[in-house]
């Protein structure tokens, strides 16, 4: 369930313009986000536009601090490819603090039942820390694709990532199965 029952803000990147749109705005605020949709609607036809949805995602303060720290530090030893995607989540989340995180948003060492959409089979897996992952245990570091895809997610929201055959696939968030912020142990 989403607070308020509001539509998800949504950023809309357009090239290098980025653009926050808000369901429901009104005010100076929304005449200056309609000036800006009628901006987007008068660029000249050969210009190519790639418009990207995202739904807000959410970190608390100590995850985004520490990844950012691990993505520092993986740049350094691996070379900036092996953190991009991990790095532009980053940048497009809301960081909040430990104790105000919805407890319906994956952190770090949440464990999380997805649903792949095609097949409706289900998977259950902890998002970890690259030094805690093992795959036995069905811990997947925050490096890999399907971790990096749900982390601050919430309960509903449907990821795409891509497939080690080729493609991509389609996972909903179906729940939540342990939060650490949710549980008080706010110090993992």
């Amino acid at each position: 369930m989403r607070l308020l029952n509001r539509a998800p803000p949504r950023q809309i990147t357009a090239g290098s313009y980025q653009i926050n749109d808000v369901a429901g705005g009104s005010g100076k605020a929304a005449e200056e986000q309609n000036d800006t949709w009628a901006w987007l609607q008068r660029l000249k036809m050969n210009e190519t536009l790639n418009l990207t949805y995202m739904n807000t995602i959410y970190l608390t303060e100590k995850d985004h601090q520490r990844l950012h720290a691990l993505v520092q530090a993986q740049r350094l030893t691996n070379g900036p490819r092996a953190v991009e995607a991990l790095g532009k989540e980053l940048k497009r989340a809301k960081v909040v603090a430990t104790e105000e995180i919805p407890v319906d948003v994956v952190t770090m060492n949440s464990i999380v039942r997805l649903k792949e959409l095609k097949s409706a089979s289900e998977m259950e897996i902890t998002i970890v820390y690259p030094k805690d992952a093992d795959l036995a245990s069905k811990k997947i570091s925050v490096l890999a694709p399907v971790a990096t895809a749900v982390l601050g997610c919430r309960v509903g929201d449907e990821v795409e990532w891509p497939a080690p055959q080729g493609g991509t696939v389609t996972y909903k968030v179906e729940s939540i199965l342990y939060q650490p912020e949710a549980a008080g142990d706010i110090y993992l």
